[in-house]
């Protein structure tokens, strides 16, 4: 007798769960929020709110070095306002997009190889 195959319940087309890219989470935001098993993420969902105030944070601080500038001296603050602001401000947008890519990036390695996972138990 040949040995038998445990396979995953119906869910969606074929016979299968749909990947985790499609699959859709019905609970709202502050039950994801207060998930303590972790079996959500909510990282995704909100990643754009923290650009949206990161950038707003950086314009901040590079407001205040041009008016601290201007208050040392009409010289330091055209510097600040010139030169020291728009790159500083450039490099801090910079590296917060690409630290906000990082984590994206590995949410969709987990999304994929939980999709790769799914696959090899057909």
């Amino acid at each position: 007798m040949p040995p038998t195959q445990s396979y995953p319940p119906p869910q969606g087309p074929g016979g299968y769960a749909p990947p985790p890219s499609t699959r859709k989470d019905n609970r709202g935001f502050f039950a994801r929020l207060f998930d303590f098993s972790f079996e959500t993420f909510i990282t995704p969902t909100i990643i754009k709110v923290i650009y949206i105030l990161l950038m707003i944070v950086i314009a901040l601080m590079m407001l205040t070095i041009i008016i601290v500038g201007f208050t040392q001296s009409v010289v330091t603050g055209l510097i600040a306002l010139i030169i020291v602001a728009p790159i500083a401000g450039f490099l801090y947008i910079l590296f917060a997009r690409v630290w906000l890519e990082i984590i994206i990036v590995l949410f969709r390695i987990h999304d994929n190889t939980e999709e790769i996972a799914r696959g090899g138990m057909r």
